[in-house]
């Protein structure tokens, strides 16, 4: 995996990610997702999703050896403090 992977995003397995969880989240549905070669949808910084509804801009931002997928719904655990 690229040093940029690794240094610049949280990776979020799809597995894990089109499960609701308990609590607080956002929900995103038929977005178009930085997806990598381990299945993996990415979180710039941790926290900014890297998605979009449109395709064109998921690929202009997509970092090097993944891919753009639409995900029919997908579930990003959040805590209430962040938005305070």
């Amino acid at each position: 995996m690229s040093r940029e992977l690794t240094d610049k995003y949280k990776r979020i397995p799809v597995s894990d990610a089109i499960e609701p969880p308990s609590g607080f989240c956002e929900v995103y549905k038929n977005y178009w997702w930085c997806v990598t070669p381990s299945d993996e949808i990415l979180m710039y910084k941790g926290t900014s999703p890297q998605c979009n509804i449109n395709r064109q801009i998921v690929d202009h931002l997509m970092p090097e050896g993944c891919t753009a997928r639409q995900l029919p719904v997908v579930f990003i655990k959040r805590s209430p403090h962040d938005y305070a």
